[in-house]
């Protein structure tokens, strides 16, 4: 039974590997993922983020970190808010919401503002298969007031 957040995203990544591959993409092995609230800089946007995805230049020991923010406890945005931060891993941060990203976000069932994306037909299938296999998202949400 998975207890923590945290080993649902990590069999979020290695069942979103699988998906990534068929579409002809790789998540980098050197990935990380946790639940945490986005960085400062992302609090002065209009929009508060739900995912963040840093370089792994940024990493002491040269890992892409993950971060999605413990608003979120349906699988759905859970999952989709993961995927489009791996494409981000992918791709390269380089690549910001730009082409190359968008080839392989839509390529792996992600839809709509490559900046907001959301799960597609396909990924939606994928999402609740994952749900049916390894249970809810362990967590509520976190209410978080500015």
């Amino acid at each position: 039974m998975i207890e923590t957040r945290e080993q649902w995203l990590l069999g979020g990544i290695a069942a979103l590997r699988l998906i990534f591959r068929d579409a002809g993409h790789a998540i980098p092995l050197n990935v990380r993922v946790t639940c945490g609230w986005p960085s400062k800089s992302a609090l002065a946007r209009k929009k508060q983020r739900i995912g963040e995805c840093w370089a792994d230049t940024m990493s002491e020991d040269k890992h892409f970190e993950i971060f999605v923010s413990p608003s979120l406890s349906e699988p759905l945005r859970v999952l989709d808010t993961l995927a489009h931060e791996l494409v981000h891993a992918s791709v390269g941060l380089a690549a910001k919401h730009g082409k190359l990203f968008k080839q392989c976000a839509v390529s792996i069932g992600l839809e709509g503002k490559m900046t907001s994306t959301l799960p597609g037909p396909i990924m939606r299938v994928f999402i609740s298969q994952f749900e049916k296999e390894n249970g809810p998202y362990p967590a509520g949400a976190m209410l978080r007031s500015m």
